[in-house]
């Protein structure tokens, strides 16, 4: 290694500890965030499943109710279950679809924007290192 190399790397070793430092405190962020997300989005999934499903059986009896006198009931049981089904498959693909944000997304951006400064960093100093090396014209 020449001596210009070892002085980079003398002051590059302390701003790679600085960065790593960084993305471990950015990775406890968005560790705390995804924790946060995924806690409060199951307390509204329970909420909504067991208000849901209170809803959808109080409405079925009080359907069955009104129409158990009438020659309709066997209908309207069997309209209430298809239309149950139908919302069932609805938002399962809904669910199924949509997409939660990805844990440690804010420390991938970051580590993608280092590793292009990195790169271009070496390619300056490569470039300089051939500037140097070519001989002189006399």
């Amino acid at each position: 290694m020449d001596l210009h190399t070892l002085r980079s790397l003398q002051h590059a070793i302390p701003v790679l500890f600085r960065h790593l430092g960084a993305y471990l405190e950015l990775a406890e962020q968005d560790m705390a965030t995804t924790k946060a997300e995924a806690v409060a989005r199951l307390r509204l999934i329970i909420v909504f499943s067991v208000c849901g499903f209170f809803t959808i059986l109080m409405s079925c009896i009080l359907v069955i109710a009104l129409t158990w006198d009438g020659d309709n009931r066997v209908f309207a049981i069997v309209f209430m279950c298809g239309v149950f089904t139908a919302l069932t498959a609805a938002s399962g693909l809904y669910l199924a679809r949509a997409r939660a944000s990805k844990p440690f997304d804010a420390v991938r951006r970051e580590w993608r924007q280092d590793r292009e400064l990195i790169h271009r960093l070496f390619e300056n100093d490569s470039e300089e290192k051939s500037h140097d090396e070519q001989p002189v014209p006399g």
